[in-house]
C-alpha cells in the first residue's frame, strides 16, 4: 500500500508544470546589467528549477501557486541560449536592452502608416531587436499576464509595430551594437489615469471622487447597454419625435444616380430647427463637388 501511495505522489510530481507570463516566449531579450526576475505559477509547494547561461535557481510555489527566482546581471550577448522553468523551456534568447514603449496614438501609430513605409518594412530585417506587443484588454483592476509573443524584427512582423518605438529601438541597436527587446503596450486617446492604479488615484484629491465616479460609469455599462433601446423607444414616443420606419423607396437615397429634383435646399451650418423640422429624424444630405485632376 505504501508503496503504490509513493507511485501516485511521485506521478503527480512528474505532471507538475510551471507557467509563466507570455512575457516569456521563444525570441525574448532578457535585461542587461542587472538582476533578471522570472516568475509564474505552479501547484502549491511545487520544485522550480530555472536554468540560463549557467545559472541555476531553484524556488518553490508558495500557498498561492506564485513563485519567482532572480538571475544574476548579466552583460549584454547576441549568442542565442535557452532558458528552461521546469519543464518549459524558451529558446533563442537574448540579452540586452529591454524598453517598455507605451502612451497614446503618437505610439500607437504603426510602421506601416508612416513615411516611406513599403520602403522601411521591406528593409526591417534586424534579428537582433525582438517586438512584442500587448493585445488591447480593457480591465478595471491589474491583471497577472497579458496577450502576445515576443517576435523576430523582419518585414513580415514590423509593420503593425509601433512606429516610434521601431525607430527608436533601431537607433538603440546601431549605436550600442547589443540586442534591443521592445515592448510595445500602447492605447490612444487614453489619459494617464487609465494607466495607473485606484489606490494610487484615491490618494490625490482631484481625481479621486472622478475616478470613482467613471469607474462605476464602466461597471454598469454593460447593463446600461441592454436597456438603452428600450429606453430610447419611450423616450422618443412621450415627446413625440419618434422617427417613421424608413420607407423602401429610402433605400435607393444613397445611390449616386437617385433622383433628387424634389429634394429641398438646405444650407449649413445650422441647426434642424432653422432648416423647418420641428422634429428629429433621419435625413439624409447630398452635395455634388467637382474635384480637379
Amino acid at each position: 500500500m505504501l508503496r503504490n501511495l509513493f507511485l501516485i505522489f511521485f506521478s503527480s510530481l512528474a505532471l507538475a508544470e510551471a507557467k509563466l507570463p507570455a512575457l516569456f516566449s521563444d525570441h525574448m531579450v532578457l535585461q542587461c546589467n542587472q538582476a533578471v526576475p522570472v516568475w509564474g505559477t505552479g501547484d502549491i509547494g511545487e520544485r522550480v528549477t530555472v536554468e540560463f547561461a549557467g545559472q541555476v535557481k531553484s524556488t518553490t510555489a508558495d500557498s498561492e501557486g506564485r513563485w519567482k527566482v532572480m538571475l544574476d546581471a548579466m552583460p549584454a550577448s547576441a549568442e542565442p541560449r535557452t532558458l528552461k522553468a521546469g519543464s518549459v523551456s524558451f529558446h533563442d534568447v537574448l540579452v540586452g536592452e529591454v524598453w517598455l514603449c507605451s502612451g497614446q496614438s503618437n505610439m500607437t501609430m504603426s510602421v506601416g502608416d508612416s513615411a516611406d513605409a513599403d520602403r522601411e518594412v521591406a528593409a526591417a530585417n534586424h534579428p537582433l531587436i525582438r517586438l512584442f506587443t500587448v493585445a488591447a484588454n480593457p480591465v478595471l483592476r491589474p491583471v497577472t499576464d497579458v496577450k502576445g509573443e515576443w517576435s523576430l524584427c523582419a518585414p513580415n512582423s514590423v509593420r503593425p509595430f509601433s512606429a516610434a518605438a521601431y525607430y527608436f529601438g533601431r537607433k538603440l541597436q546601431e549605436e550600442l551594437k547589443v540586442p534591443v527587446g521592445l515592448i510595445h503596450s500602447s492605447v490612444g486617446g487614453t489619459p494617464i489615469e487609465s494607466w495607473t492604479r485606484l489606490e494610487v488615484l484615491h490618494g490625490i484629491p482631484a481625481v479621486a471622487m472622478r475616478s470613482d465616479a467613471e469607474v462605476a460609469e464602466m461597471v454598469a455599462q454593460p447593463e446600461v447597454t441592454r436597456l438603452f433601446p428600450a429606453a430610447r423607444t419611450a423616450w422618443e414616443e412621450k415627446h413625440g419625435v419618434r422617427p417613421p420606419p424608413i420607407a423602401e423607396s429610402a433605400k435607393g437615397w444613397a445611390d449616386f444616380s437617385a433622383d433628387t429634383t424634389d429634394w429641398k435646399a438646405a444650407r449649413f451650418p445650422a441647426q434642424w430647427g432653422q432648416q423647418g423640422f420641428k422634429s428629429g429624424g433621419v435625413f439624409w444630405i447630398r452635395k455634388e463637388v467637382e474635384l480637379p485632376a
